[in-house]
């Protein structure tokens, strides 16, 4: 279970997402993880995307974001002895697929591993962000790999056009017809700052209501992507302060803690990471600036993050 809120026009496409796994006793949720990553930013030739998923958390044993990483590279995923994934990897990523090809491999996965879709276990991908091509400028796009009739099927959105936006509230359940439609208004004369609180601030709503959507959010917003001028910016919007373990010495430290969601690119492969809150990363993918920030953290009122550690995130086995 998750929600996931989109708002894409031409001047963001923006995702904000709850972390949330929850293990389903009697029909109940309950808390499992509450710090899961959903998200993976994914860069191709032909488009870039925030993709995150909703619905069954683990397939065949693992994550389920790591098991769609796993169908978009075509290969397992590597991992450090003690468990995590292999942080990161810089270089060349062979046989990297176009947007079309890596929505197809999920597709594919998914119809081989769950069926039709049509039992309790579904699973739901919604990606966020540009398709791009050789002779004309990037558009706006939201698109799904979802339950079909006959298997998964992927969903392209209709063409966006002028200051118009398409804002999708994922799974619908969650948000009543109203309540989206509210929602939509309000973000309607949003900036990116407002339209990101607005995402967040909604969340947490109906996490109160709902014990299967959890606080603590992950927001990603990707620019139009023009020469020179790419961003893409991660942030971790937590509830309240996060408390994790980093090893970045001789024995772990207990620090408040921000994350990251997967990257991964025709150059660039790097995991779910667990950072110092208050730290800054920065880094390339392809011609994308990306920065990822957390929250403040450390005293009020010292601007000084202290030394800035971070490694990939451990996950869980499934319950």
């Amino acid at each position: 279970m998750t929600l996931i809120l989109n708002q894409v026009g031409w001047q963001w496409a923006l995702q904000v997402s709850d972390r949330l796994v929850s293990r389903i006793t009697a029909g109940t949720p309950t808390p499992f993880d509450t710090a899961s990553n959903k998200t993976i930013v994914l860069l191709t030739r032909t488009g870039i995307v925030c993709l995150s998923y909703c619905g069954l958390s683990y397939i065949n044993a693992r994550p389920t974001d790591s098991w769609l990483v796993e169908q978009i590279r075509q290969e397992p995923i590597e991992h450090h002895p003690g468990g995590r994934p292999v942080t990161a990897r810089i270089g060349p990523q062979p046989r990297f697929p176009s947007l079309q090809s890596a929505l197809g491999r999920i597709q594919a996965g998914l119809t081989a591993t769950l069926g039709s879709g049509r039992s309790r276990t579904q699973v739901g991908v919604i990606g966020a962000g540009w398709l791009m091509y050789r002779a004309k400028r990037p558009r706006p796009i939201a698109v799904a790999v979802v339950p079909g009739a006959n298997g998964y099927v992927v969903q392209w959105s209709q063409r966006i056009y002028g200051r118009r936006f398409l804002s999708l509230p994922i799974p619908p359940g969650y948000l009543s017809q109203q309540e989206a439609g509210h929602l939509a208004s309000r973000l309607a004369p949003c900036g990116l700052e407002e339209a990101e609180a607005e995402m967040a601030s909604t969340i947490a709503q109906v996490a109160a209501r709902s014990p299967g959507v959890g606080a603590d959010c992950m927001s990603v917003a990707i620019s139009p992507p023009r020469a020179g001028n790419s961003h893409v910016r991660v942030r971790y919007l937590p509830s309240a302060p996060s408390a994790g373990v980093l090893h970045g010495g001789p024995a772990p430290i207990n620090v408040e803690v921000s994350y990251g969601p997967w990257f991964l690119g025709p150059d660039l492969y790097m995991a779910p990471t667990i950072m110092t809150a208050g730290g800054r990363t920065e880094l390339q993918l392809g011609a994308f600036h990306v920065v990822i920030e957390g929250p403040a953290g450390g005293e009020p009122g010292d601007d000084d993050p202290g030394i800035m550690l971070f490694h990939s995130q451990h996950r869980p086995r499934r319950p």
